[in-house]
């Protein structure tokens, strides 16, 4: 990757806000050149299902509690996917206003899973992400 810039990158949250203010923010900071909203964990599944591989985005930015699914459901399911696909070059950021311990060491048990933030996202936290997730791709 020739830029600090991923191509493409999914947000996984069921809030509408945290939604819309993550995207914007990678939009102002430039971070990736299409961002895709998923309000639904399971559309988001069923996407990855469906894609090819070389269609996976670069990084999914993945909230923790979601109903239905939370981010940890998510995760296992996308680990049986990788599994069935071969290796797949997409990482996970978990992003959440989650303080427990639990939740962190079972998001960090998946060796795709790059960074653990806190909510809100800010231009600082991104920019630090963009700058340590490229100079490791």
């Amino acid at each position: 990757m020739g830029s600090n810039r991923f191509q493409r990158v999914w947000i996984v949250d069921d809030s509408d806000v945290d939604l819309f203010l993550q995207k914007r923010l990678m939009e102002l900071t430039h971070f990736a050149a299409e961002v895709v909203m998923h309000r639904s964990p399971t559309v988001a599944l069923q996407e990855l299902t469906s894609a090819q591989p070389e269609r996976w985005p670069d990084l999914i930015f993945l909230d923790l509690n979601m109903p239905v699914i939370n981010g940890i459901q998510f995760l296992e399911q996308m680990r049986a996917l990788r599994l069935n696909r071969g290796e797949v070059n997409c990482r996970v950021v978990m992003v959440t206003s989650s303080t427990n311990f639990q939740d962190v060491q079972a998001a960090k048990a998946f060796s795709f899973v790059a960074e653990f933030v806190s909510k809100p996202l800010t231009q600082p936290i991104l920019l630090n992400l963009q700058q340590a997730l490229t100079s490791v791709s």
